[in-house]
Parts: structure tokens; C-alpha cells; sequence
């Protein structure tokens, strides 16, 4: 009997270890995935774990040994993490009401096409989940018919039937908006549909393009130019900073501007303008004679360019972002619009207050700033904007329902909609509730489901509409860092569940793995 309990301990224990040490392996998966890591990494973690349990607990070192942390143990482990988080979005997804997608395409660094889809779906009791649902790499043509077919498999391997889709939010590119051969095209073709998913350009990318019609080149190009230069050489570099220095400045370098980073020409504009007398001083030393940097009119321009585009950076600002109601991100673009149309006025009166670098040298004596061409400028942008957020107009009127459907005029509504929205403006213990509360917690919690059907079904709608593709900026991001030209061999299937690890909002399970897994022992 004792022989029999001794071996139950030493069986017990032995389990106890193997199951700590799956369970370890597993955990260092799941951070090599998160951070993009060569699969190699796990066995730089068992070295240093090595070194570190050496020096301060010896004992345990037989218990790290039976850790695995091979490349081949890690491709392993970071595909079983991957399939549990599959697993786990899949049990989420079978509850949504409705789902809708943003797609976007772009080439990793072995020239592949890959085609980034991002879930938003809602559920019964407005329990909103916006996650990556996976990559489909496209080894031929990228033509519309096929990023539909491969858009149909993936959304038929994750069980969303296209009768729940509410909208699709693309880069605008053809293959995707294409009428006839493009994927919305041959979607909407490709059966009847009883409500037909809504269709728009991603919001961030419509105003990125519109912000582009602001047309500065004399300006931008030099600037660009000119620090392209100074930043370029080593030397150069190093003796603009070291006389910066010397004269105390406010900055100690200037930017680098990067067309594809949105945000980046309001920094490098605003620190040009702070630095130009130094700039000016440290060229002409070069042999580089810019006679625009003492050109008053040059100057003006550059200051009305650092105004306007610090406002339109604050505005991508707010544009981006994980989990913004489309009608958050549509609000802001029309409060934009309403702040262009104020500025053109002001400006054509010579009124300057909102461009703080503009009025500083309005103020000044020896400078005359004329305003006029510059509200021009913003007259043309507006009209811009307009055109761009066109297609948005016919969706307003929905917009504005699920934001606020007590100060929706009735009449203007469609019809279904019509007599609960005069049943709920004249409510006003539900008036006080939505002031009160945030917007989904409102639907969730105050409007009564059965008093107010269509509002109710409306609002799921709406709740399920991705407003960009930012998501699959993030993502791509992640995939240029983790197919990078050190790393081009690493397979699709790989890539895509190292991606899932790090992209994905839904983390894995990892103590039920452990347990549904068959623990064994490093050899």
C-alpha cells in the first residue's frame, strides 16, 4: 500500500510539472506572438531563464529543463493559441444580430498580396466585439472576383452568414468599389437581398484624400527638401544640432516627414517654422541659398500651411482608434466641415484668430498678411470635403437617429420609424436617461425592446458599423514589423496566426489548454 501512495505522489507530481511547464511554454508562445518575435526567440528565453535559475534558485533547475522552447515547439505552441482564439471568436460571432467588415489590402515583403478582413459585430444586448478576423493572402490577382471569392470562404469558414451583414468599409481602391467586376460590385449581384448592407469609403481615408486637395507644393517641397538634406548627411546632421545648441533653441532637430504617417506634416511644418531663421542661417553656410526663407509672402504661406494642417492632425486624432461608433467619427467630420465654413468668413475679413502662427505675423509690424488667398484656399477644401462625404448624406438621417432620435424630425424619417420616434421624443424620463448615460449603455439598458422595435433594431444595426479601416492600418503595420526583410520565409499560415496573436482583442485560454492537452516532458 505505501508502494502504491508513493507512486501516486511521485505520478501526481510528475503530472503537476509537466502541465507547469506546458503551461510555461505556452505563456512565452503567447508573448513572442503579441510582439512579433522570430520563433527563435523561445530558445533565448530558456538561455536566459537558464542563467537566471542557476544564480538564484538552483533547485529548481530540473523543472526549467522540462520546459520546451524550441522554434519548432513555439510554431507549435503559437498555432494552438492561435486555433483557441479561432475557437473562442467563433462562440462570440454565433450571437451577433448583425456583423459588418472592413477590408483592406496591401503587399508584405515577398510581394504577396494579403487581404486584411476586421469583424465589428453586435449582439442581442448591444455587447459590441471589433476584432481581427483573418488574413487570406492572394498569390495571383488581385482582381474584385478574387477578393470576393476569397471574402466568401473566409466568412463561410467563420460561420457569418451574409444575411447579418449591415456594412462594408473599404479603402475605396476599385477591385473593391468596382460597380460591375469590383468585390462590392459582384456582392451585390450575387444574391437578393432583403436589406442590403451598407457600402462606404473608410472615413479616415476620405479625409486624408481630401485634406490632399489643399494644394501647397511651393511650400511643402522645399520644406521636405530642405530637411531631407540637413537630415540625409551625418555631418550635416550633426552640425545643425550642435548650432542649435549653441543658440539655445526651442527644438534641438528638425522632423522627418513621412507622406504615408498622417500625422507627421503638422509636427514637421510647425517645427520648420520655429526654426527657420537657423535654417536659413545653416543652408546658406552649405552653399544652399533659399531666397523663400526671407520671402515674407513664402513665410505666410508656411505659417497658414502649419496652422491648417496642426487643425486637420487634431482631427485624424480623434478619427482614430479601436471601438468608435460610426457616428462618433461622422460627427466630428461634419463639426470639421461647420469649423471650414467659420474660417473661409473670418479669413475673408482678415480675421486670423484661429491660426495662432498667421495672426502672430499679422501682428507684427514689419509683415502684411493678406487673408484672402487663404480663405480661397479653404473655400476649395470645403467643397472638397463636401464631395468626398457625399455618399454619407443618404446615411445621415440613419446617423442621426442612432445618435440622438430625440431631436430627429419625424417627418424627414423613414417611414417604419416614424411613430416610435414621436412615441420617444415624447418620453422624457427616456430623453433624461439618454443624456445621461453613454449611447450604447442607453440602448441596452433605458429603451424598452418591445415598446420600440424598429428603434431597437435599428440601433443594432447602426452599432455594428465599422466607421474606418483603421484596424487594418494597425494591422498592417504588424505585418510589415513581422514579415520583415529579415524574416520573408515564414510562411502565410504562420504569419497569419503570429498576426491573430497580435492583433486579436480576444485572448486565449490558456489554462484549458493546458488541460485538453497531453502534457509531456521535454526530451
Amino acid at each position: 500500500m505505501q508502494f502504491i501512495q508513493s507512486m501516486q505522489r511521485l505520478f501526481t507530481r510528475y503530472t503537476e510539472i509537466s502541465e507547469k511547464a506546458t503551461k510555461c511554454s505556452l505563456v512565452i508562445a503567447n508573448k513572442i506572438g503579441q510582439r512579433q518575435l522570430p520563433f527563435q526567440h523561445g530558445e533565448l528565453a530558456k538561455e536566459v531563464l537558464t542563467e537566471f535559475v542557476e544564480e538564484f534558485c538552483p533547485g529548481k533547475k530540473e523543472a526549467l529543463e522540462s520546459i520546451s522552447l524550441s522554434r519548432h515547439t513555439e510554431i507549435r505552441r503559437i498555432e494552438t493559441l492561435s486555433k483557441d482564439i479561432e475557437r473562442k471568436l467563433k462562440e462570440v460571432e454565433s450571437n451577433f444580430i448583425y456583423f459588418s467588415i472592413a477590408l483592406d489590402e496591401s503587399t508584405d515583403n515577398s510581394d504577396i498580396a494579403q487581404l486584411a478582413i476586421m469583424v465589428r459585430g453586435i449582439d442581442d444586448q448591444f455587447s459590441i466585439t471589433e476584432d481581427f478576423l483573418t488574413m487570406s493572402s492572394l498569390h495571383g490577382t488581385t482582381t474584385g472576383q478574387d477578393t470576393f471569392d476569397n471574402l466568401l470562404k473566409e466568412l463561410e469558414d467563420f460561420n457569418l452568414p451574409l444575411e447579418k451583414l449591415s456594412g462594408i468599409c473599404t479603402d475605396g481602391a476599385p477591385a473593391m468599389t468596382g460597380e460591375h467586376t469590383g468585390l462590392i460590385g459582384l456582392l451585390m449581384k450575387s444574391r437578393v437581398w432583403n436589406v442590403p448592407p451598407i457600402v462606404y469609403h473608410c472615413i479616415i481615408h476620405q479625409e486624408n484624400l481630401g485634406a490632399q486637395h489643399l494644394k501647397m507644393g511651393h511650400v511643402m517641397e522645399l520644406v521636405v527638401s530642405t530637411v531631407n538634406y540637413i537630415r540625409a548627411r551625418a555631418l550635416s546632421h550633426r552640425q545643425f544640432k550642435e548650432m542649435l545648441k549653441e543658440i539655445e533653441a526651442e527644438f534641438q532637430d528638425v522632423t522627418y516627414y513621412c507622406k504615408v504617417r498622417w500625422l507627421s506634416s503638422a509636427k514637421t511644418l510647425r517645427r520648420f517654422l520655429s526654426l527657420l531663421d537657423p535654417i536659413d542661417t545653416f543652408m546658406r553656410g552649405k552653399g544652399r541659398n533659399h531666397e523663400e526663407f526671407r520671402n515674407v509672402a513664402w513665410i505666410n504661406d508656411l505659417a497658414f500651411l502649419a496652422d491648417i494642417t496642426e487643425h486637420m492632425a487634431d482631427l485624424k486624432r480623434k478619427l482614430q482608434g479601436k471601438q468608435q461608433h460610426v457616428s462618433s467619427l461622422w460627427s466630428h467630420i461634419t463639426a470639421f466641415r461647420c469649423k471650414l465654413n467659420l474660417w473661409v468668413g473670418q479669413l475673408q475679413n482678415g480675421n486670423c484668430t484661429h491660426f495662432k502662427s498667421l495672426l502672430e505675423r499679422q501682428q507684427s509690424v514689419e509683415n502684411h498678411v493678406s487673408a484672402e488667398p487663404y480663405a480661397k484656399l479653404l473655400t476649395g477644401l470645403a467643397a472638397e470635403f463636401g464631395r468626398r462625404f457625399a455618399q454619407f448624406d443618404g446615411t445621415c438621417m440613419h446617423i442621426n437617429i442612432f445618435e440622438d432620435p430625440f431631436s430627429v424630425d419625424a417627418k424627414e424619417a423613414p417611414a417604419p420609424l416614424q411613430m416610435e420616434l414621436i412615441d420617444i421624443q415624447a418620453d422624457k424620463r427616456l430623453s433624461q436617461h439618454h443624456n445621461s448615460h453613454e449611447l450604447v449603455e442607453f440602448y441596452r439598458d433605458f429603451l424598452p425592446k418591445q415598446r420600440f422595435p424598429g428603434l431597437y433594431k435599428h440601433a443594432l444595426l447602426m452599432g455594428s458599423l465599422f466607421g474606418s479601416t483603421y484596424l487594418c492600418e494597425q494591422f498592417f503595420s504588424r505585418m510589415k514589423h513581422t514579415k520583415n526583410k529579415y524574416r520573408t520565409t515564414i510562411t502565410d499560415e504562420h504569419l497569419t496566426q503570429k498576426l491573430r496573436l497580435a492583433s486579436s482583442a480576444t485572448q486565449p485560454d490558456i489554462d484549458r489548454i493546458v488541460r485538453e492537452k497531453q502534457c509531456q516532458v521535454s526530451h
